[in-house]
């Protein structure tokens, strides 16, 4: 993570913190010929509340400015952009895998991770994957635990690049859509 980065996190956190939100991730990045610097933040009861409203994102977005420009940080222009991680947010602190337990998600390690199976079911050549998207199990110690199919694997948080839930129809709480009725003339 860059100085600026970890700065703009430092000085950000409790502004998003006083909106009743937590900062999920934060991206600065240069598209085009602009920078852009992206908070994604969520609302702390999402469980309850639905997830984070444009009038809160445009609340720390207000603030952030103010603060960021007080401190002269970033040094050059930029545009800022505040929203919710999505339905298919990022998880990066280990308390997400457990927060998340039961969701569709897909993980990435950085080097194949071996399959453990008890030595009665131990195939001739042990199996080993770097992409899993399967059901989220928990923690246990170090490792994130997902279900793919049948398996249970066991991925030491370290070896992940990265995380993210998935979109899953039969997760949701209520039908995409209802189907439109023929009116008569």
């Amino acid at each position: 993570m860059s100085d600026i980065v970890s700065k703009i996190i430092e000085l950000v956190t409790p502004i998003v913190a006083n909106a009743g939100c937590e900062m999920v991730d934060v991206e600065y990045v240069k598209e085009g010929s602009e920078q852009v610097l992206r908070l994604f933040v969520e609302n702390l009861e999402i469980e309850t509340q639905g997830g984070v409203g444009h009038q809160t994102c445009v609340q720390i977005s207000s603030r952030v400015l103010d603060v960021l420009e007080e401190r002269g940080i970033p040094t050059i222009p930029y545009r800022l952009e505040v929203s919710s991680p999505g339905l298919t947010r990022a998880l990066k602190k280990k308390n997400d895998f457990e927060r998340f337990a039961g969701r569709l998600a897909l993980i990435r390690t950085f080097r194949p991770v071996e399959l453990k199976k008890d030595f009665a079911s131990l195939a001739s050549e042990p199996v080993k994957q770097k992409r899993f998207l399967g059901v989220l199990e928990g923690i246990e110690g170090e490792n994130v635990l997902i279900r793919v199919g049948k398996e249970l694997w066991s991925i030491p948080l370290g070896d992940i690049r990265n995380a993210n839930l998935e979109f899953d129809p039969s997760q949701m709480s209520h039908p995409i859509s209802k189907p439109l009725s023929k009116q008569s003339d």
